[in-house]
Parts: structure tokens; C-alpha cells; sequence
């Protein structure tokens, strides 16, 4: 008996749980590609809002994406992001950018890292 009285109120429940045809869709992310042209592997950092947090290691002779997730839907986004290589000293900090979510990023890191370049671009 007590079954029979709980299984509409959970049906309701879940049927509310979904999407709804009237919700936004999701923010597409936001890529990183990241060139590591360093002989040193490194950590990425992205600084948004007051905070940084560390997006990955690229491994030195490797390129790898990175996804910046969860951005707002409208408005443009500023961005800062740092290099660090593992087992030096010092951070290196690249020009902040703009951007959209749905454009990608791409930092190419270079063995004289004062010399590692930042780009926007849309996304395909």
C-alpha cells in the first residue's frame, strides 16, 4: 500500500529531472591547444576571476587540448594563462585574451619561454 502511494510522487519527480525543450542548451567549452616546444614537460594554469587553477601537463615535444568548461553563455571572457616548467623556478605569465565561448585557444610554448606566443581563433 505504502508502495503504491510513493510511485506517482517519484514518476513526478523524475520526469522533472530532464531537459526541457525551453532550457538553453549547455556553453560549448572553450580549447586549449597547447604546443610544448620546451625541453622541460610543463603546467598550464588558466586565470579567470580571481582564481587559478591548473588545467594539465603537456609533456615536452607534445601538443594536447584542454578544455576550459562551465564559461558563460554571453559575454566575452578575459583570460590569463601561466606556464610552469617542471623542475625550474619561476612562472611565466602569458598576455591575458579574450574570448567567446565555442573559440579555441592556442599557446605555442617555446625552449626560451619569454618567447611562447598566445592566439585566438574560432573554432571549426
Amino acid at each position: 500500500m505504502l508502495r503504491r502511494r510513493w510511485l506517482p510522487l517519484v514518476a513526478l519527480l523524475a520526469a522533472g529531472c530532464g531537459p526541457r525543450p525551453g532550457d538553453p542548451r549547455p556553453t560549448p567549452p572553450v580549447e586549449v591547444h597547447v604546443t610544448n616546444n620546451n625541453r622541460a614537460d610543463v603546467n598550464l594554469y588558466v586565470l579567470r576571476g580571481g582564481t587559478r587553477n591548473r588545467l594539465g601537463t603537456v609533456v615536452s615535444g607534445n601538443t594536447r587540448v584542454l578544455a576550459i568548461r562551465h564559461l558563460p553563455a554571453m559575454g566575452v571572457q578575459q583570460l590569463g594563462f601561466e606556464v610552469q616548467r617542471i623542475g625550474a623556478e619561476g612562472i611565466f605569465a602569458l598576455p591575458r585574451v579574450s574570448v567567446v565561448p565555442g573559440q579555441s585557444i592556442h599557446i605555442r610554448v617555446e625552449d626560451l619561454i619569454t618567447t611562447s606566443e598566445i592566439s585566438v581563433a574560432e573554432s571549426p
